[in-house]
């Protein structure tokens, strides 16, 4: 045994003890620890974000919001996934319109984008079977568009205008997820 353990007895330990209580205690106090249920890891820090890298790879610009999405969700902050979620629809409309062949749709809003778009969809061809399934399926985009944008994006970001519901559930944002998801799938497929 050397001095050094030969010196170390109880009153040496107690306040070692103490000062190493105290040090935990006075790092902690500048922090807060988040806790994520098991159920929702899955969702946080995902690398290739809560879309799949297929999809972000398609749609790079919305790889941000989607990974955010997927934080907030994790991290029970639902009013801010769907904000992230319709962030993420926004850029879509942006796609729509640039498919559809909108002009200067950095300066239009959501629903004007939406509106010129049916307007360019009611005038598609529809003379072949094909032509009219293209048209049916632009259509189908369109009305998931602007029901998302009525009943979840407007509320979302605009509360004071709509006056609607302003905060959201875990359900209401894991189904807002899922659809978004879906949705996002579906419109890498619409040529």
């Amino acid at each position: 045994m050397t001095d050094e353990t030969e010196d170390f007895d109880s009153a040496t330990a107690k306040q070692l003890a103490h000062d190493l209580h105290q040090t935990i205690i006075d790092e902690l106090e500048s922090k807060i620890l988040l806790m994520i249920p098991s159920n929702r890891v899955s969702y946080y820090n995902v690398d290739d974000t809560i879309l799949g890298e297929y999809i972000v790879s398609s749609f790079p610009e919305i790889r941000e919001d989607a990974a955010e999405a997927g934080n907030c969700f994790a991290l029970g902050r639902y009013t801010a996934c769907v904000f992230h979620l319709t962030r993420m629809m926004e850029n879509i409309v942006q796609r729509f319109g640039r498919r559809l062949k909108i002009r200067d749709l950095h300066k239009k809003p959501w629903g004007q984008i939406l509106g010129e778009s049916k307007h360019k969809i009611d005038k598609m061809p529809k003379d072949t079977p094909s032509r009219e399934r293209r048209s049916n399926r632009y259509y189908e985009s369109y009305a998931l568009l602007d029901a998302v944008c009525r009943a979840t994006r407007n509320p979302t970001i605009h509360p004071k205008i709509t006056d609607i519901k302003k905060t959201y559930t875990d359900q209401e944002a894991k189904d807002l997820m899922d659809r978004v998801k879906q949705f996002i799938e579906d419109f890498s497929r619409l040529r």
